[in-house]
């Protein structure tokens, strides 16, 4: 840090020991036609102390997919695995299970619904020991066509042995009727049988979206949430999910989507104890819902204690599709309550690029959003929290975008980025002279001061000063202003520095790293 960024934050009482950001730590890109993507994160799989994260590239090698595990410190390869056949679908769904076999390492599951151990897309999981990669288990789908392997999670403990027990969901299984869909609950520690929940109508495809949910009924077992998007409830593909006790099985809460055609249930997740009640919080997605304009999407994020609405969440414009993927984040900006990711398939830069809204879990507003780089990448399809990569005391989130063409034609990338105490969002960051370009600062403390500078001219450090302001009641500041000319083909770096308290010694918040390229 410069001498003259040192004395302008002394003067407005800061101090320049920083922490914290939601830089991108590391990147991984897959080759040509992988469509790396699925992510899951926030164990640690090689001992180390750090958590790790695991991707999954379903169409490599042709189709019979790719699954790695990856160091979340620097994003190298800890182990990678192929599937076996042509169009087995091998890492179109993974999850971290934590340790189940008390050697100190994280073991991993990896699901292959286009298997055919039973001929035609039975489908199959894998469960891989996170010491050696060594399988541990493997189980087939019983019958042709039910897609067994997709989805599958890691659950938490749901039968009190104290170990993290494992879902895996038939998505078109047939024992009720028709594609009407399962999930088979399995004990970590034997690999037994526990439960199996079943759809009930015809084409439900119960299971097809499945998430850890917490303790959302407070009685000591973990419980989970599963949607099936194509139910009929409230008309022709209306959608519905359930939220299942681990305890016993039983429905805690069931819903049903508002209109035909909503796709309710096509994602859901837990998303932690939200109002600090006791009770662990769950939402759900409904892609397709026209609340006010086609496809726009909508996402509920529901008590754990009764079932009420805490936040609601809708899309901006046409073919949105907001909730199409959503997870919980971790506490990214360490407020002590977990936050929300959020993944839609528009975005500015593009037709279906994806974005990532990433939203407070105390207050429900806006951190960031991370954009799509460029036309169909489907950024924000893959969300995941990946703990803390780096050891900076705030947790890091996982990205996926499966048809990014960074190594090549859908080779897919999966981006990890860094939490951060205080947020500075730039838009747009590619504006033109004479245009509008809007600041905002958000999670800062309320009252609070707040400097942003330009902190890199070109690769060349700088240290200007771009303004200084008192955050409101919300922690936030904002304001737009014209670009002016002379600027255009120069890319600078702002960020943005807030104090801690609004009295006595101030510690820093340090927000990203925000690169605009001025046109």
């Amino acid at each position: 840090m410069s001498r003259a960024l040192q004395t302008i934050l002394f003067l407005i009482g800061i101090s320049p020991d920083t922490a914290g950001a939601q830089d991108r730590h590391w990147i991984a890109d897959g080759i040509e036609n992988d469509a790396l993507g699925s992510v899951d994160g926030g164990r640690d799989v090689n001992g180390d102390g750090t958590t790790d994260v695991i991707v999954g590239a379903f169409q490599a090698g042709l189709g019979p997919g790719k699954v790695l595990v990856l160091s979340g410190s620097d994003g190298s390869e800890i182990h990678s695995l192929d599937g076996d056949s042509v169009a087995d679908g091998f890492g179109l769904s993974v999850a971290l299970c934590g340790d189940l076999d008390g050697d100190g390492f994280s073991e991993f599951l990896v699901g292959a619904d286009g298997d055919d151990w039973v001929p035609n897309d039975s489908g199959s999981a894998y469960l891989y020991s996170g010491r050696s990669a060594s399988l541990l288990k493997v189980w087939h789908g019983g019958a042709s066509g039910i897609r067994f392997g997709y989805p599958v999670r890691g659950l938490g403990d749901v039968d009190g042995d104290s170990i993290g027990d494992l879902a895996i969901t038939a998505r078109n299984d047939d024992t009720i009727t028709q594609d009407a869909g399962a999930v088979f609950v399995y004990s970590g520690a034997s690999l037994a049988h526990l439960f199996t929940f079943y759809g009930d109508f015809v084409q439900a495809q119960f299971g097809q979206a499945l998430g850890a949910a917490g303790d959302v009924n407070a009685d000591g077992y973990a419980d989970l949430v599963a949607g099936a998007p194509f139910d009929n409830d409230n008309g022709d593909r209306s959608g519905s999910a359930q939220v299942r006790s681990g305890f016993d099985g039983s429905v805690l809460y069931s819903f049903a989507g508002a209109a035909p055609i909503a796709l309710f249930g096509s994602s859901v997740a837990g998303a932690g104890d939200l109002n600090d009640d006791g009770h662990a919080d769950f939402m759900i997605g409904a892609s397709n819902e026209d609340t006010t304009i086609n496809d726009e999407g909508h996402v509920v994020v529901y008590s754990g204690v009764d079932g009420g609405i805490l936040f609601e969440y809708f899309g901006t414009q046409p073919g949105d599709k907001l909730g199409n993927s959503v997870a919980s984040a971790g506490d990214v900006n360490a407020d002590g309550i977990a936050d929300i990711l959020l993944g839609s398939i528009k975005d500015i830069r593009g037709q279906n690029a994806g974005t990532a809204w990433l939203h407070s879990g105390r207050t429900g507003l806006l951190l960031y959003r991370f954009d799509g780089d460029s036309d169909l990448d489907y950024f924000g399809t893959g969300l995941s929290t990946a703990g803390d990569v780096n050891g900076d005391g705030l947790l890091d989130i996982m990205v996926g975008a499966p048809y990014d063409d960074n190594g090549g034609n859908a080779s897919g990338r999966v981006s990890c980025f860094g939490g951060s105490e205080v947020y500075l969002q730039i838009d747009p960051n590619r504006p033109r002279e004479g245009g509008a370009i809007t600041f905002e600062i958000r999670e800062g403390t309320p009252g609070g001061l707040a400097a942003i500078f330009v902190v890199e001219i070109e690769q060349a450090p700088a240290s200007l000063l771009v303004t200084i302001a008192v955050l409101d009641n919300a922690g936030r500041y904002g304001f737009s202003s014209t670009v002016p000319p002379g600027l255009a083909g120069i890319d600078a770096v702002f960020q943005c520095f807030a104090s801690g308290t609004t009295g006595g010694p101030r510690q820093i918040l340090a927000s990203g790293r925000e690169i605009v390229h001025f046109r």
